[in-house]
């Protein structure tokens, strides 16, 4: 049987939508949200910032049983144990990758990244992935964050020896371009979570992805 790490390379790899999904940003149910996409794609992160732990573990529990694909937590290491979630995502304020891997050492870990000292620094510290973001201006986040732009995705893709995703203001009609400059895995938030049909828009989002990668690359990560 694949490990998870090997789960994430493969998807990393082939290319792919990367549904975040916030409660509060859903137009839908979240549950009803995961039924709906579980089909179509491999991975999808939970990312909940509101409500009583309780609530945060019936809700990542509930996606754990109508999501077969890769399951990561935002932020709480804890909760993604306790739902049998298979990683966690964690930001630069979150705990460590270290800190992580001591509350369950099979964890995957992911980490937001804004720069290239950040970068490196989760690099250096054994995160299995990176996200890379914002690529363009989001309202997603409560932070401000200066987005980076194609030209900064461009030059930082060439030196990344691991998986990384990339985040922030990702739509249909960027997508292309996103995947030119070096992605593979594109994170997206509202694209989804207030799409009226967003079982059909997570595959048009692989398709256009995988169409891409098909043009651009030549060798896989």
């Amino acid at each position: 049987m694949d490990s998870r790490a090997d789960k994430l390379k493969s998807i990393f790899e082939k290319g792919a939508i990367y549904p975040v999904i916030t409660p509060s940003f859903c137009i839908y149910d979240p549950i009803e949200l995961v039924r709906k996409i579980s089909n179509d794609v491999d991975i999808v992160q939970l990312r909940i910032k509101e409500g009583s732990d309780s609530d945060k573990i019936y809700l990542a529990r509930k996606f754990r049983e109508n999501f077969k694909g890769l399951l990561i937590i935002n932020d709480r290491a804890d909760i993604a144990l306790l739902s049998e979630a298979d990683g966690v995502h964690i930001g630069q304020r979150d705990l460590s990758v270290d800190d992580v891997r001591k509350v369950d050492s099979n964890l995957l870990v992911g980490v937001s990244t804004h720069n290239e000292n950040e970068i490196d620094a989760a690099i250096k510290t054994g995160a299995d992935y990176i996200n890379i973001g914002p690529i363009f201006s989001t309202q997603t986040k409560t932070v401000s964050q200066q987005s980076l732009g194609i030209e900064y995705l461009k030059s930082v893709s060439q030196r990344i020896n691991i998986p990384f995703s990339v985040m922030g203001g990702i739509k249909l009609d960027n997508i292309e371009q996103i995947v030119d400059a070096g992605a593979r895995i594109c994170a997206a938030v509202t694209a989804i979570t207030q799409n009226a049909d967003p079982g059909k828009t997570v595959k048009i989002f692989n398709e256009k992805i995988r169409s891409a990668i098909k043009k651009n690359y030549k060798n896989p990560i």
